[in-house]
């Protein structure tokens, strides 16, 4: 997450910014909240900054009520640890980074952090 442009803000409130803006459907201010060298880091994957934002847009298409419930967890030498509870029913299609898709199951999410 860019935090240059905003030294004045706590890192955490960069981050609750980022993923208010994902629930608002304002996908279009997200690119210019992380550096070029972003990195998202989990259990099963490394993604870059356009792997990222793609991963985002698939998100709430699949899920419009996507709801990632952010916690901070950590701040750290410039890295910031979040854990999740994802909410939502998937609607729609979901497209995978990889190719494959995941077809419409009208099922209710609530993944535990």
């Amino acid at each position: 997450i860019v935090m240059s442009r905003a030294q004045d803000i706590r890192p955490d409130q960069v981050i609750l910014e980022f993923y208010r803006n994902f629930e608002n459907d304002n996908l279009d201010k997200l690119p210019d909240m992380l550096s070029e060298d972003f990195k998202a880091t989990g259990r099963n994957m490394q993604l870059d900054k356009q792997g990222f934002l793609q991963l985002l847009r698939n998100l709430k298409e699949a899920i419009p009520d996507l709801r990632f419930n952010i916690s901070v967890e950590n701040i750290n030498e410039g890295k910031i640890e979040v854990s999740a509870r994802i909410t939502g029913t998937h609607r729609n299609d979901l497209k995978l980074l990889d190719g494959d898709v995941i077809r419409t199951t009208d099922i209710r999410l609530n993944l535990p952090q």
